[in-house]
């Protein structure tokens, strides 16, 4: 046995011993040396646990509760406190926690702070390697250069670098940059490093980071490198790209601060977010307010009533993220949304109406329900999602794009009684799914929709005809090798519901290269028909003589 594997069999086991511990209230140390063990211990699934959990600003989970110990909650977890930081409380009260929870959405919840001296708190670290030489106007000098841009009204701001320096900021400093929002750009050398420097800033009124065209309150890459935690005074509000780049950041003491475009995109090393995420719309560009952010641990989102849509690449390439607040009150959940992330578990979409390309790709979860009110969803959508074992009826959905299911493995059952077009690869390796019913509706199936569902026992097809649909090559080719069909599971295809020639689906290919005619017991597969009339119209129908020998009139039985 190699070193490695023992370790993770000793961690495994004391894993284990933790989680008796844990559900009886233990939390896990935060010290550095129990990182590993720690990791080992949220991979593990605790049953009726975890729909309410309570961090702090830096990622500290500080108390975890079942629905059961919610129901039982008459008060908040007593709050934490840290030197030089006032504590304003949880982002969720105690009502807000409750409803959500009988409503079987997981709340996280998060700790709020401002600065007990009015001041916005820029904590810095300093290197050689940051080095360079600076023209000052008046000459070149060498040292490390931080750059900050801001927003101050005309009451000035100032900053005070933690060198002994200070700058006094007023109005003829200001820059106006082509949105015609203004913001100030302010910098300053360090001849002294490596250190750490605490930079203070204060203004009596509005401090504001970040702009609409991707403009962030870090300059420059040294300064995106140096800064590595922040703590909000009551003033300060972010807009858009706020903390872009900020590649250093590890935390964020704050009140609940507004995420919308880009407000934290590429802080890889960020922990826990406690915000308020804009509404959004389908629209309006929203994007990437935490993409690669793959530290992340929570985000601690507030609670709100209203119905909004899930911006493009929320998380995308955030791989340690497990849940969201509030998912089942998305409208929409667009592009790339959740892509590559590792939510897991059963996913609540009950307000949802579409989702996005690639809007949960290669996720962890297991099981979707509330899409009845699901009109579509595009290409990618699910792909690669290997756990996801069931989804409740697709009531309303009109259009499956091409790969939406393309390798969820584990899916073994999915009804989709108002599907209009299934587009190419749709279902392509859904290996367990256990048989497929076409609506009338439907109109087209696209190229390999279900090639590889080596699973299924019975084809229903039900669908429409149509002038500009048909089913494409390789739709029905359940099997994962169509040269011998070896393990192909199909039974039956009932095609009982076509009475009349004109009502038969087009094939765009010959019957051979759509269809088995074999399965992996060497059986011939039969094709029901609802009369002798009908056997006769499939058999002289364009590319479905292939079937000829196999049409059957009657009923279709199970073997």
């Amino acid at each position: 046995m190699s070193i490695a594997s023992e370790i993770n069999r000793i961690n495994t086991n004391i894993a284990s011993a933790y989680q008796g511990l844990y559900i009886k209230g233990a939390v896990m140390p935060q010290n550095r040396n129990s990182q590993n063990l720690r990791s080992t211990v949220d991979s593990i699934t605790l049953s009726g646990k975890d729909v309410l959990r309570f961090y702090d600003y830096d990622g500290t989970l500080l108390h975890r509760m079942s629905p059961s110990e919610v129901s039982d909650m008459t008060e908040l977890p007593p709050l934490p406190s840290h030197e030089g930081l006032t504590t304003l409380g949880w982002n969720w009260t105690l009502t807000e926690i409750k409803e959500s929870v009988e409503n079987n959405e997981t709340v996280d919840v998060g700790c709020e702070y401002i600065t007990s001296d009015g001041k916005t708190h820029v904590y810095i670290e300093l290197d050689p390697s940051m080095e360079s030489e600076i023209d000052t106007g008046s000459g070149v000098v060498t040292g490390v250069r931080i750059s900050l841009g801001f927003y101050y009204d005309s009451r000035g701001a100032t900053v005070d670098w933690g060198d002994g320096e200070t700058d006094i900021c007023d109005t003829s400093a200001q820059k106006l940059y082509d949105d015609n929002e203004y913001i100030y750009v302010i910098s300053h050398i360090y001849a002294d490093y490596p250190a750490q420097y605490l930079i203070k800033i204060h203004t009596d009124g509005t401090l504001r980071l970040g702009t609409r065209n991707n403009r962030s309150f870090f300059r420059d890459d040294v300064t995106k490198t140096a800064v590595y935690k922040l703590e909000f005074a009551d003033n300060v509000e972010t807009r858009n790209y706020a903390l872009s780049g900020g590649k250093r950041l590890e935390t964020i003491a704050s009140k609940s601060i507004r995420v919308s475009n880009g407000t934290i995109e590429k802080c890889m090393n960020l922990k826990c977010i406690t915000c308020t995420l804009n509404s959004g719309s389908r629209y309006d560009g929203w994007s990437a307010p935490a993409k690669d952010c793959t530290a992340l641990k929570a985000i601690c989102c507030k609670k709100y009533t209203s119905l909004s849509s899930m911006c493009d690449s929320f998380l995308y390439g955030a791989f340690n993220i497990r849940r969201l607040n509030n998912l089942p009150r998305y409208t929409y959940v667009s592009f790339r949304a959740f892509c590559e992330t590792v939510i897991s578990g059963i996913i609540d979409l009950s307000a949802c109406r579409g989702i996005g390309y690639s809007a949960f790709q290669s996720c962890a979860i297991t099981r979707i329900i509330g899409l009845s009110l699901c009109e579509s969803i595009d290409s990618y959508a699910f792909d690669g999602c290997v756990s996801l074992e069931g989804i409740e009826p697709l009531y309303v959905c009109s259009q499956i794009s091409s790969n939406a299911f393309y390798n969820c493995k584990s899916l073994k059952h999915i009804e989709f009684p108002a599907v209009e077009r299934i587009g190419e690869y749709a279902f392509n390796a859904c290996r367990l799914l256990d048989s497929i019913v076409i609506p009338y509706t439907a109109t087209s199936i696209g190229t390999y929709a279900f090639y590889q569902c080596s699973c299924v026992k019975y084809i229903v097809l039900n669908m429409s005809y149509s002038a500009n649909g048909g089913i494409n090559q390789g739709a029905f080719l359940t099997a994962s090798n169509t040269n011998s069909r070896s393990d192909s599971m199909l039974e039956w295809v009932d095609l009982t519901h076509f009475t009349t020639a004109e009502s038969i689906p087009k094939l765009n290919s010959s019957f051979d290269r759509v269809f088995l005619t074999t399965n992996s017991k060497g059986k011939r597969i039969p094709y029901y028909v609802a009369s002798e009339e009908m056997k006769a119209a499939f058999s002289n129908a364009a590319n479905w003589s292939g079937g000829a020998d196999n049409y059957i009139v009657g009923s279709p039985q199970m073997a």
